[in-house]
């Protein structure tokens, strides 16, 4: 019997949830072996375990006709079979083919549900598990261990109570979407409601000009005959009376509607902060789901790099937000790749200095308030701050006199700046400037903060401060540059109106006095690139005192509207690393305005010292500053009009000047035109490729400086290899593009 198509999409839905548990499930057990695979009954216990989530898959592929999953499950089952009866031994290389058995089995069920063929060597892999079987075979049975499990009986699956259902995540994320919805119309009432009370004030007052006409109405209504100088017959000044009763009435109408209007709002402000906070608790979900698969990251990446490493995880039972969680996960990978590559020793260096061979990284979360804390530790040599500041002024990302006022914690912070790197050589992982800075942007954009502390030849330890979920928040609405935006209130200490006998010049820059202490004082327009407003020297205007920690920068803007509950929609990539902005809001007009980001304008407002365009009492209006060169001129090279059109579109949006070319012989012309400071050039282009075209840069003394990024399809390391050994200073692959690795491959090399 043929079965219904939604219930078989129903079926392979809950097949692939269903698979994503079992195969997490066979992947910590196999870690664990790793680490202790002598130690009894444990071990038999995961044996166990992994047997039969291994025959659970097969029996569940089987059902859902996921025949290739149903055949690698198969020969997985019979390899813990012979692990368990002690024929075969457990060993790193038979644990890594049951790893790489895995990843076969994911790409297996997701071939199935794409309707393609799976994209891995299926004939190679069968070889391995073959070899591994027939010597299983000719080795002698050791005996059973405890309560051995019946190789064809399927376990029971785990009860579970009628209350509880299993909802995809993209049904919550719509219902969460609504209640985001229904939150804006709330605004949007609240506003007409204050406009409501607005019209209501002015029929109030019209109607008390009118009633002092009152008594001067009368009079000349009832004059006989009518004067000569009289404006107005009886009859319309009949008519007058009678509208000043109308005015009336409309007054007493538009109050009882004011009034049910609040009751209305007030009601609705109570359902709606119910039903968030009821659909917020939906999407709360034990972040283990996230962590657990790092484990295999961190012991993949180290064998990767000739070290031992074992990740350990606790309060992974804690819960929050699933967009925070989604959010988090990209900068907790980047902090386990940089303790791996960066931050522990290889086993010799551990040896010498009296640790064990195995390094321990340690990744806690806990719960604080309406926040949460998650730290990632590691054991190893630490990092030298004096090297960081080294390092960060050789790549020009710090001034000299701004390092000689850090002190060893800021320098530290310099980790966090786009393009900082100690490496000297590109390759996968490192030397390319990418990493701990979109560590630090991800965690900004959620309202988060993250800390580095670091003891040397101990370890180092990042404190990522989130959300525990992305609620609605307060924002201050001001008006800077002719554009609407939005302060989150959080952020914001004191607004107050400044005139230029406030204002004093320290150290080359301008700030005022908060409180005995000076704040650096800037102009809002200014630091987000807009045409900043003229203030004369008598004019009062307003400040904005906003803090990121201990830190403070005073703003200067056009108008502060107010402060207003925002619902903050959140950017999605490729816009989530446009600088200074964490999320737009929409008004109860409809209306866009985007969310400013704190953390980077405090960031920005540091590095930008100068001028604020407003003049101190005690010093000469600033001259103009000298007309900047003209911005970097950057050559794209490029065979596809998308890729392109999309790189010229992000690079020309960072202020760089961009010039295109279809194939590498017509960039080798333009090349010969004008002068570039950067390339950026595609390998697979018709008449010269990528390759040639970066060989003959470099082989021309007119052309030999110029830096080369490779950004290609192809990710082979032999293409790595050959692209390198070109000339090429940096090789972004396409197929994990994002705009915010090519702008900091860019910065690093201009």
């Amino acid at each position: 019997m043929a079965l219904n198509s939604d219930f078989m999409a129903l079926m392979l839905e809950t097949f692939s949830t269903e698979l994503g548990d079992q195969l997490q499930r066979i992947t910590d057990g196999l870690l664990r072996l790793e680490k202790d695979a002598q130690s009894e009954p444990r071990r038999s216990d995961t044996l166990n375990e992994i047997f039969r989530a291994a025959h659970n898959v097969k029996g569940a592929a089987r059902g859902v006709d996921a025949l290739e999953v149903a055949e690698l499950s198969h020969w997985l089952e019979s390899l813990f079979m012979a692990w368990r009866a002690g024929r075969l031994a457990l060993t790193p290389a038979t644990i890594d083919l049951s790893l790489r058995t895995l990843d076969h089995i994911r790409e297996a069920a997701a071939a199935a549900r794409e309707e393609r063929p799976p994209a891995y060597d299926k004939a190679s892999l069968l070889q391995q598990l073959e070899a591994a079987a027939e010597a299983a075979q000719a080795a002698p049975a050791a005996p059973p261990p405890p309560n051995p499990e019946p190789t064809e009986q399927r376990s029971e699956p785990r009860a579970e109570t009628p209350d509880a259902i299993r909802v995809p995540a993209a049904r919550l994320q719509r219902v969460s979407a609504l209640t985001e919805e229904l939150q804006v119309a709330k605004i949007a009432m609240a506003e007409h409601f204050a406009a409501t009370q607005g019209l209501n004030r002015q029929i109030a007052r019209l109607e008390q000009r009118l009633q002092a006409l009152r008594p001067l109405l009368r009079s000349t209504v009832g004059a006989r005959p009518v004067p000569r100088h009289a404006i107005f017959t009886p009859e319309q000044l009949a008519e007058l009376n009678e509208g000043l009763r109308d005015l009336g009435d409309l007054r007493a109408t538009a109050g009882a509607l004011g009034k049910s209007m609040r009751r209305t709002s007030s009601r609705m402000a109570i359902l709606t902060g119910s039903l968030q906070g009821d659909v917020r608790m939906l999407q709360l979900v034990p972040i283990s789901a996230t962590l657990r698969p790092m484990a295999r990251l961190v012991r993949d990446l180290a064998r990767q790099l000739g070290k031992a490493a074992r990740l350990e995880v606790s309060g992974d039972h804690i819960e929050l937000d699933r967009s925070v969680i989604d959010s988090v996960r990209d900068p907790l990978m980047h902090l386990l790749r940089n303790a791996v590559d960066h931050g522990i020793e290889p086993a010799a260096e551990r040896r010498a200095a009296g640790k064990p061979e195995e390094a321990t990284i340690a990744l806690s979360v806990a719960s604080a308030g309406g926040q949460i804390r998650i730290v990632v530790q590691d054991d190893g040599r630490g990092i030298d701050a004096e090297a960081v500041a080294a390092a960060a002024l050789a790549r020009r990302l710090v001034l000299a006199e701004e390092l000689a006022q850090m002190s060893p914690q800021d320098q530290l912070e310099l980790i966090f700046r786009p393009g900082f790197s100690t490496r000297e050589t590109v390759s996968e992982l490192s030397g390319r400037g990418v990493g701990l800075d979109v560590v630090a942007v991800n965690v900004r954009q959620l309202g988060g903060a993250v800390r580095v502390d670091t003891l040397p030849g101990r370890g180092t330890g990042f404190t990522l401060t989130v959300p525990l979920t992305l609620a609605t928040e307060r924002g201050l609405h001001v008006r800077a540059g002719r554009e609407d935006m939005v302060i989150p209130s959080i952020a914001v200490e004191r607004i107050l109106e400044i005139d230029a006998a406030q204002v004093i010049d320290v150290a080359g820059s301008q700030a005022i006095l908060v409180g005995g202490r000076a704040v650096a004082l800037r102009n809002l327009a200014a630091t987000l690139a807009l045409p900043p407003r003229v203030v004369g020297r008598s004019e009062r205007i307003p400040v904005v005192i906003v803090s990121k920690g201990w830190t403070q920068v005073a703003f200067v803007v056009d108008e502060v509207a107010g402060e207003r509950e925002i619902v903050v929609k959140r950017l999605l990539p490729p816009l989530r690393a446009v600088p200074h902005i964490s999320g737009a809001t929409l008004t109860g007009s409809g209306e866009i305005m985007m969310v400013l980001n704190v953390a980077d304008l405090v960031d920005s407002a540091q590095r930008q010292a100068g001028r604020t365009g407003f003049a101190s009492a005690d010093a000469p209006a600033a001259p103009a500053p000298a007309a900047p060169a003209g911005p970097p001129h950057i050559l794209i090279v490029d065979d596809s009009i998308t890729t392109r059109t999309l790189e010229k579109g992000i690079l020309e949006a960072r202020g760089y000047r961009v010039s295109i070319a279809v194939d590498g012989a017509r960039g080798w012309e333009l090349l010969q035109q004008d002068r570039f400071d950067l390339v950026i050039t595609d390998i697979e282009m018709p008449v010269m490729n990528g390759f040639e075209l970066t060989e003959r840069i470099r082989r021309t003394p007119q052309t030999a400086q110029i830096p080369v990024i490779v950004v290609t399809s192809l990710a082979r390391d032999e293409d790595r290899r050959r692209g390198i050994e070109v000339g090429a200073d940096a090789y972004i692959v396409k197929g994990a593009f994002e705009s915010q690795v090519l702008l900091d491959a860019v910065g690093q090399l201009i």
